[in-house]
């Protein structure tokens, strides 16, 4: 597991929103997760995104970003390790993937996330993505879309919360469709 020094969010103004973003390390790698709210007011942008993922964006829905904090520092998004770090290894990067899957538990038991939108920056990064899509989609009770957008390297994760809505929806719709036939038939 990486280190997390204060397991809280550091809210930031992003335009006119507030986005929210928690800082971690693996060994001497620090890095960051920003997790910026999906402007449903938007309509252009959500109907093109919506056609993207093939499902409705709720309310609640997050793109998210993560990067190493001297490439965020320096405007230098996604660039290697400079020299003198640690390698990243595969027993680093397994820790990496933990944390990712645990930060973004832990947002969505915070704020109730229902969907979580993420771009793989190049296809290594892709393959990791998948990697952790594959290994933790069922622990977390998440669903997940991959290999969206134009490049293929863009994921949508339904959280359990956005299941149980649907889930709700469609009882409430099924139960007014059914209403409704009695009414007609009775």
């Amino acid at each position: 597991m990486p280190t997390i020094k204060r397991w809280e969010f550091e809210q930031f103004p992003c335009g006119e929103i507030y986005s929210q973003r928690i800082d971690f390390s693996v060994d001497d790698h620090q890095f960051f997760m920003i997790f910026t709210p999906v402007i449903c007011d938007d309509t252009a942008y959500v109907q093109e995104r919506e056609s993207q993922v093939g499902f409705e964006i709720p309310e609640q829905s997050y793109d998210i970003k993560f990067d190493r904090v001297e490439n965020f520092e320096s405007g230098q998004f996604y660039a290697p390790p400079a020299a003198g770090y640690s390698f990243m290894g595969l027993e680093k990067l397994a820790r990496l993937g933990i944390g990712l899957c645990r930060l973004i538990e832990f947002h969505r038991s915070l704020t109730g996330a229902q969907v979580y939108f993420v771009s793989a920056e190049n296809l290594r990064l892709k393959h990791f993505y998948d990697r952790l899509a594959k290994k933790y989609a069922v622990e977390l009770n998440y669903s997940v879309n991959t290999g969206l957008g134009e490049e293929g390297l863009d994921y949508a994760i339904k959280t359990s919360e956005y299941r149980q809505q649907n889930q709700r929806a469609e009882s409430r719709g099924h139960a007014q469709t059914q209403a409704g036939l009695r009414t007609r038939s009775g």
